[in-house]
């Protein structure tokens, strides 16, 4: 029937208590489809639209700082389109122990429900295909960003310029300001 009974609902959405359907928060509907959406259509990183919406003091769903795995995520999910996808595991992953339990695992895609229409689309279909092209050409390895997601906020003490963190494989380090001051 298209109810959402899958815990709490995606950025961007409510669960309507009485229908038990979704509905867009439009501020948050607003910073999916301009500020992740369309940015990421357009070229953007995903590590770059996390620096923008940190840099705009956006929270993120948890109300803490945006990562770029945050942004694929939503990206790459299918409730933005309308659609609710059920069966996609099967058993429990809770450690309590259980003579009727049974294991935890992931089902294959082809054993998936999907309803479409279930609710107000944020992208569409073609929009999430583009989505999924981009995301396979790229291939998005963990840790494979240049810049960390909290560059530019933090500040130089010296000339107020935006200082750009750097990954690296030991820890992230920053770039020094163009003042010459660290």
């Amino acid at each position: 029937e298209g109810h959402w009974v899958s815990g709490t609902p995606p950025y961007g959405y409510i669960r309507n208590p009485k229908t038990k359907k979704l509905e867009v928060v439009e501020e948050k509907g607003d910073v999916y489809r301009e500020m992740i959406l369309l940015p990421y259509l357009k070229g953007l990183s995903t590590a770059d639209i996390a620096w923008k919406l940190n840099k705009a003091k956006i929270p993120s769903p948890r109300n803490g700082l945006w990562e770029d795995t945050t942004v694929l995520r939503m990206l790459k999910d299918e409730t933005y389109c309308g659609t609710i996808i059920y069966n996609k595991t099967m058993g429990s992953p809770h450690r309590k122990e259980s003579v009727n339990r049974m294991p935890y695992r992931r089902l294959s895609e082809d054993k998936w429900s999907r309803y479409y229409s279930c609710h107000p689309a944020l992208k569409s279909r073609e929009e999430h295909h583009q989505v999924m092209v981009i995301i396979n050409r790229r291939g998005h390895k963990r840790g494979n960003t240049e810049y960390h997601a909290l560059s530019g906020m933090v500040k130089c003490s010296n000339c107020g310029q935006s200082m750009i963190i750097i990954n690296s494989l030991e820890k992230p380090r920053f770039n020094k300001c163009k003042c010459g001051v660290n």
